[in-house]
């Protein structure tokens, strides 16, 4: 394979890359639409078991927790602590 077969599959892959990009960002849209409808709806117990669900992932629960800590937000960085200190003692460890 030469370097422009590989620049052009680096290119591909790019633009793969950003079309997922913008398909995640798509639902995550949708995704906070309803959970806010609903919430509105059937009031904050409901969006607060809908967080509740999704941090339940410890991979993702650790991914948002890295973007929590990266914000200046100490009350947001409180909350995400007792949550995850929460899922520790909910799962044994």
């Amino acid at each position: 394979m030469n370097d422009g077969e590989k620049d052009n599959i680096v290119k591909d892959l790019i633009k793969m890359l950003d079309n997922m990009q913008n398909k995640i960002s798509l639902l995550a849209q949708g995704q906070l639409f309803l959970c806010t409808f609903l919430a509105d709806k059937f009031g904050a117990e409901f969006q607060k078991e809908f967080v509740v669900s999704m941090l339940s992932d410890d991979d993702l629960r650790n991914d948002f927790t890295e973007f929590i800590n990266k914000t200046d937000d100490d009350d947001i960085k409180a909350q995400m602590i007792e949550m995850n200190e929460w899922y520790r003692e909910e799962k044994g460890a």
